[in-house]
C-alpha cells in the first residue's frame, strides 16, 4: 500500500530558513506565510540564564487557522522500544490526510524542519521534504529504518507534529500591524530574562568579551543569528508580495544573510584556532551587521510613514 499527499511545487514564498522551509511547501497564498512565522517558528536559546529570542510574535491570528494540528513528545531513550508504533501511527495519519512535521536537530540549534507527505509500504520508504545537504533542501526518500534511526539522534525534547490543511483560509494584516512588528523587533525594551532586537546583538558581543583564553565560543546564539536573518528575508518577501514593498530590500537582506554567515564561520574558525586576536574582529563585524540591518528596517518603517507602499 502507498499514499502520497499533495505538496505545492511552487509555493508563493518558499522559505530559505531551515526552520520553515518544509512547511512553506504547503502554503498556497503569500498571505499564509505570516501565519507560519507566528505559529511554527521559534528562534531562542538560554545562555547563562538569559533567554535569547529573536522572533517577536506580536501579530495574533486568533480566529484563523491554516492547519489542524497536534504533536507528541518523543523521548529519545524510548525510540528503540516504540519505533514500530510511531511508524504505524505516521502511516495511519497520512492515510487520513495528515502531513508529518518534525524537527531533525535541536542540539546545535540548527533546527532542520522536515515534512513527510507520503509512503510506500511495499518499498518501506517515506517521501519527505528534507535537508539534503548543507544549505539545501529538497525532496528525499528515507527508508523506515533510516527515519527511526534519525529520531534516536535527536534532542530529548524533539517532537513530531501532525498537520492537516484547512481549505480557503487566507490571512491578511494591515500595514500598521506589520510596522508595529518591525518596530517591536528593532526597539523593544527587554526585561531581565528575555533579550530581543538590538539587545541580542549586545549579548553576543558580551559573550565574546567574556570568552576566556583557550575557551570555545558557544555557537547556539550565532547559529540563531543566521537563521533569523534568513527568516527576516522571508518576511521581506511577504511584504513584497502582499504589501508592494520594493524588491531592493530583499537584495539588501540577502547581503545581511551573507554577513551573518561570515560571522558564524568566523566563530567556527576561532573554535578551531583559539586565537584570541580574532575576537575583536568578530565583535566589530557584529556591530557593523547591527547598524546595517537597522538602517534597512528604518528605511522600511519610513516607507510606510511616507505611504510609498
Amino acid at each position: 500500500m502507498k499514499k502520497i499527499l499533495f505538496i505545492n511545487q511552487n509555493p508563493p514564498i518558499k522559505s530559505i530558513s531551515k526552520v520553515a522551509y518544509a512547511l512553506s511547501i504547503l502554503l498556497e497564498y503569500p498571505s499564509d506565510y505570516l501565519y507560519l512565522i507566528n505559529n511554527f517558528i521559534d528562534l531562542k536559546c538560554d545562555i547563562n540564564g538569559n533567554n535569547i529570542e529573536f522572533v517577536d510574535k506580536a501579530i495574533n491570528f486568533s480566529n484563523h487557522n491554516l492547519f489542524t494540528t497536534y504533536s507528541i513528545k518523543i523521548p529519545t531513550q524510548s525510540i528503540v522500544n516504540i519505533g514500530n508504533d510511531i511508524l504505524n501511527l505516521i502511516l495511519n495519519l497520512i492515510n487520513d490526510g495528515y502531513y508529518v512535521h518534525g524537527i531533525a536537530n535541536l542540539i546545535d540549534y540548527y533546527d532542520r524542519s522536515y515534512l513527510i507527505y507520503g509512503y510506500d509500504d511495499d518499498k518501506k520508504i517515506l517521501h519527505t521534504i528534507n535537508h539534503v545537504k548543507e544549505g539545501f533542501y529538497g525532496k528525499s526518500i528515507l527508508t523506515y529504518d533510516n527515519y527511526l534511526n534519525s529520531l534516536k539522534l535527536n534532542d530529548k525534547n524533539s517532537y513530531i507534529g501532525f498537520i492537516r490543511k484547512l481549505n480557503n483560509n487566507t490571512h491578511n494584516v494591515s500595514i500598521l500591524d506589520i510596522k508595529g512588528q518591525i518596530q517591536n523587533y528593532a526597539y523593544i525594551h527587554n526585561d531581565s530574562s528575555i533579550l530581543q532586537g538590538k539587545n541580542v546583538f549586545k549579548k553576543q558581543i558580551e559573550l565574546l568579551s567574556n570568552t576566556k583564553k583557550y575557551e570555545k565560543i558557544e555557537m547556539k546564539p550565532f547559529n540563531i543569528l543566521v537563521e533569523h536573518k534568513r527568516l527576516m528575508a522571508d518576511r521581506i518577501k511577504y511584504l513584497i508580495y502582499t504589501k508592494g514593498l520594493d524588491q531592493k530590500y530583499l537584495q539588501k537582506y540577502q547581503n545581511i544573510i551573507k554577513k551573518a554567515v561570515y560571522i558564524n564561520n568566523s566563530c567556527k574558525m576561532y573554535n578551531n584556532s583559539l586565537n584570541n586576536k580574532q575576537i575583536p574582529l568578530i565583535q566589530n563585524n557584529i556591530q557593523l551587521l547591527l547598524k546595517e540591518e537597522f538602517l534597512i528596517l528604518d528605511e522600511i518603517i519610513e516607507s510606510y510613514n511616507s505611504k510609498k507602499i
